[in-house]
């Protein structure tokens, strides 16, 4: 990810310590820091520059946010209903809020999880259920604010799209 200065901002997940982790450019410099006990990532920025960085919790099996304030970084829970986040994506509105897709191992499903700005919970939804979907996935958000998934459908061996747009002219899953 890269900000309006275009600094890059990378997460990575560090298979020898078992850690999330977190990149960034300063004065020509790379720095690291550490968010937390994690594996598989995902970084956007906010529209101030503020990376967040949703991950997988390998131990606890759990998806887990990190975001970066000015005393380092703060770290909660998204969803631990199963075994979820193992595969995950994130996108931040133009309004703040922040939007995840993710794969729930247990159940074999594509979930989707979304935070208003200054909201505490996660309202989080099963965006497809049908044989076991959405081992890998992305996200996006139009100019609209609609929310855009595409995942693979692991029973099928298809690439799958979901939307929240109703303005999208393809056969979409029943999730809207």
């Amino acid at each position: 990810a890269a900000n309006s200065a275009a600094d890059p901002h990378i997460s990575l997940w560090n298979d020898f310590s078992g850690t999330v982790g977190h990149f960034r450019k300063v004065g020509g410099t790379w720095v690291r820091e550490t968010i937390g006990r994690g594996s598989s990532n995902s970084i956007a920025l906010d529209a101030a520059g503020v990376p967040h960085v949703a991950f997988y919790d390998p131990v606890a099996h759990a998806l887990q946010i990190g975001v970066r304030g000015p005393q380092g970084w703060s770290v909660g829970l998204v969803d631990d209903a199963g075994d979820v986040g193992a595969s995950c994506a994130l996108a931040i509105g133009a309004d703040g809020s922040l939007h995840l897709a993710y794969y729930d191992a247990t159940h074999g499903d594509v979930k989707y999880a979304k935070r208003a700005p200054g909201a505490a919970k996660w309202a989080i939804q099963v965006v497809a259920s049908d044989g076991d979907v959405g081992a890998w996935l992305g996200i996006a958000l139009d100019a609209d604010g609609d929310v855009h998934i595409a995942f693979y459908d692991r029973t099928e061996g298809d690439l799958e799209y979901a939307t929240t747009s109703p303005r999208v002219a393809v056969e979409q899953t029943s999730w809207g």
